[in-house]
């Protein structure tokens, strides 16, 4: 929580949530509405990871999903 503390003194967003959960990907599906736009930064490899298998979740649910 320390960590997340500091990044948000240091930051101007305006608003942010923390959703603790036990389920990464229900918890990202429930936060956003359908038609949302999402980046998800990831990393160059040549196995799947799972930024790639919540992209392919999210754009099957309708969200319209650019992986950088």
């Amino acid at each position: 929580m320390e960590f997340i503390q500091r990044m948000l003194e240091s930051s101007d967003a305006d608003n942010v949530e923390i959703y603790l959960c036990r389920d990464r990907n229900e918890a990202i599906r429930d936060a956003l509405e359908r038609e949302s736009l999402v980046i998800i930064g990831t990393r160059k490899r040549w196995w799947p990871v799972w930024e790639r298998s919540l992209a392919k979740l999210l754009r099957r649910e309708g969200r319209r999903v650019l992986t950088v």
